[in-house]
């Protein structure tokens, strides 16, 4: 029989119950199995053989030691999309079963009640996962945990969330066709994050002032407004808008239509339209340039007429 070693009781034997088991081997060998061993099943045990003859003990000793948290696979950096699902893992081991609290920015604690996040841990592979259900700007920032029993804690590395969101079109540009001298705007609006950088151009430059082209945007909402105050003539042609961030780009490009003010009148409420011809005029003429060896050279030239003129550029004579 077996016996729990105490200094006043040495004679109540220990009796199989959930946690102790008692068996013998087909050589006669007896065992003494403790299931699951807590801490305070550590003692003195004692092994007593009786028979008609007499009995003998054998004391033994059992010492049940802790194993303080060990992280086997630490937290990494995640890259997330906005309002898309994210999530960090832990993978630690320790006896008994560690537990363990997340932490945002290192202070403010991940409490199992929000239901932003979902707390997990899977005990057949030791992993502990920590996930964002749906991923926003405020939860960018820098993730940890502490992983604690009895034995003692260990502590992860800090695990940096980024969000991202591509540029996509929330309101795209419409082609126009305006009356000149009429005000002419362009709107569109783009979700991203981090927010885009917007760009108008005009047959494929940036707009300017000085052209006549104003823009107005809002970052916080993603809205930009291109304002064109007096339409002439010149701004007929093609509007793009361009937005970019980190993660990606994307543009849209319309059609700015000019009707000269000679072109529509009316008559007993019925609109007639007369073209009036005027031959090609230049209001800028291209200035001289020297350019460097190698170097772009570039010439630009302003020209109104109706129908809009065609350029051709031509060369005079080149230098041998």
């Amino acid at each position: 029989m077996f016996l729990r070693y105490k200094a006043n009781d040495l004679t109540t034997p220990l009796l199989p119950n959930d946690n102790i088991e008692i068996s013998e081997l087909p050589d006669g060998t007896s065992v003494l199995k403790l299931k699951k061993t807590d801490l305070t099943d550590s003692s003195a045990y004692i092994a007593r053989a009786t028979n008609k003859v007499g009995e003998i003990d054998s004391k033994i000793n059992l010492t049940v030691k802790e194993l303080k948290p060990q992280i086997l696979s630490d937290i990494t950096n995640v890259n997330a999309i906005r309002d898309e699902s994210a999530q960090f893992s832990i993978k630690a081991t320790g006896n008994p079963q560690p537990t363990i609290r997340w932490f945002k920015n290192d202070n403010e604690e991940i409490l199992p009640t929000n239901e932003d996040f979902e707390l997990t841990h899977d005990t057949s592979s030791d992993t502990f996962i920590f996930k964002i259900k749906k991923c926003k700007a405020e939860h960018q920032a820098d993730y940890s945990a502490i992983i604690t029993n009895s034995g003692g804690t260990d502590k992860s590395k800090k695990g940096k969330l980024i969000i991202t969101k591509s540029p996509e079109f929330i309101e795209k540009p419409i082609s126009i066709d305006v009356n000149e001298n009429d005000l002419t705007e362009f709107r569109a609006k783009i979700d991203a994050y981090p927010a885009a950088k917007l760009t108008w151009l005009f047959e494929g430059k940036p707009v300017t002032a000085k052209d006549g082209f104003d823009v107005q945007t809002d970052q916080t909402t993603g809205t930009s407004v291109l304002t064109i105050k007096q339409t002439l003539p010149k701004h007929a042609g093609k509007i793009t808008i361009k937005a970019d961030n980190p993660s990606g780009s994307i543009e849209e490009t319309v059609q700015c239509s000019v009707k000269s003010k000679n072109e529509i009148f009316a008559f007993d409420d019925i609109e007639y339209h007369l073209f009036i011809l005027a031959g090609p005029k230049i209001n800028k003429k291209p200035a001289d340039i020297e350019a460097l060896l190698h170097t772009d050279a570039v010439f630009t030239i302003d020209v109104s007429g109706s129908p809009k003129p065609e350029i051709e550029w031509l060369v005079l004579f080149k230098t041998d």
